[in-house]
């Protein structure tokens, strides 16, 4: 888990920490190599207590992805291009959360994803249109993003009536925006509030 970050959340409000050696968080998930896989696409890491990491690897071959790991015994990551969920069960999860806390020291906040934030207006087969003019003092002010489908992860969201026209949410996506503020790469999409201009995502 070289470059490994490590916080209770993933806003600039929460605590974020850099773990000093991930050599015994391997070993244990080492031994979770029988951990069932869990088809879930309703599953949302926000229901739980959880500790969320930031992973870069060479040997992975990754660069700043996301893991987390509940209390409840659930590591979720997206590490592989797709999202996959497993239950190493609450004893491997308590060891890796333990051992975390007692073996990091605190770090600046560092976003790695983008994201935007705003209310669904349309939604068709083949993208979403989030406006973010909530956040605008001036409505006028507001952009409308085109969030396109072509994930399984975001069309799953949208198949199964998770966000619907009217929702607040955010979406979280990889590189920039495109022509006409397309959202091409976008690997996540939640409920979301606005409270006083702040984006707050419901635990």
């Amino acid at each position: 888990m070289a470059d490994g970050k490590v916080g209770s959340g993933d806003g600039p409000d929460d605590k974020h920490y850099e773990l000093n050696s991930d050599d015994y968080i391997w070993s244990v998930l080492t031994e979770c190599n029988d951990a069932a896989f869990v088809e879930d696409d309703k599953w949302m890491v926000h229901d739980r207590e959880y500790l969320s990491f930031t992973i870069t690897s060479e040997v992975l071959g990754v660069y700043r992805v996301a893991m987390y790991v509940t209390e409840d015994g659930y590591l979720w990551t997206n590490a592989f291009s797709y999202q996959y969920l497993f239950n190493i069960g609450e004893d491997a999860a308590g060891k890796i959360i333990k051992y975390t806390k007692e073996n990091s020291t605190e770090a600046e906040y560092e976003p790695y994803r983008n994201s935007v934030a705003g209310t669904i207006t349309e939604i068709t087969d083949e993208y979403i249109l989030v406006d973010d003019s909530v956040l605008c003092n001036n409505p006028d002010d507001g952009i409308a993003y085109k969030v396109l489908l072509n994930d399984l992860r975001i069309s799953r969201y949208v198949d199964h009536g998770v966000v619907e026209v009217g929702d607040t949410v955010q979406v979280t996506f990889e590189s920039d925006l495109g022509a006409d503020n397309t959202i091409a790469d976008a690997i996540y999409i939640s409920q979301a509030m606005i409270s006083g201009g702040d984006v707050l995502i419901p635990e």
